[in-house]
């Protein structure tokens, strides 16, 4: 099967998939252009985030939305303050 994420990867000799640019830099939502970029920079001042990714979603009344993808530190976990 097929994996449409928007990214440009590379597979190498045992089969393991490496995500290497993006296609698409900008997120367009209702007119704006935003990008994934800066908005992966904000979540990473974060104290608890050892890692983000941003993509666009499609979304019927916006164009798109921004979604992300955020990995903790370890021993961190997810909630307010």
């Amino acid at each position: 099967g097929w994996l449409h994420t928007g990214d440009i990867v590379r597979i190498d000799e045992d089969g393991y998939v490496y995500i290497v640019d993006r296609l698409k830099e900008m997120i367009k939502y209702k007119g704006f252009s935003i990008a994934p970029a800066e908005l992966e920079a904000l979540l990473h001042r974060h104290p608890r985030v050892a890692d983000a990714a941003v993509m666009g979603k499609a979304d019927e009344e916006a164009g798109e939305i921004p979604k992300a993808y955020v990995v903790l530190k370890e021993g961190e976990t997810a909630g307010a303050g």
